[in-house]
């Protein structure tokens, strides 16, 4: 794809999202299923990923993933305490 037709893309066809978060499209339709997948839009017998969807899922789980330093601190110590 050129350059110029990339700056076109407004959604991923489901190959091109599993490829840019390096998931699995077994792992993109087990998300589906439970409802962790990002919004998209089925059209006909194909699914596309708009991109401002992709970003909002990529924020969202950035910041589920993000742990205070006073949260890992008490990982640590369940962790030593076991």
């Amino acid at each position: 794809m050129s350059n110029e037709a990339q700056e076109n893309v407004v959604a991923y066809t489901v190959q091109e999202f599993c490829v840019a978060y390096r998931i699995s499209k077994p792992n993109f339709y087990r998300m589906v299923r439970n409802g962790k997948a990002p919004q998209s839009i089925k059209i006909g017998g194909t699914r596309r990923i708009p991109i401002s969807a992709a970003k909002s899922w990529e924020e969202k789980h950035l910041s589920d993933t993000v742990i205070s330093p006073e949260e890992s601190e008490s990982r640590r110590q369940r962790v030593r305490n076991g």
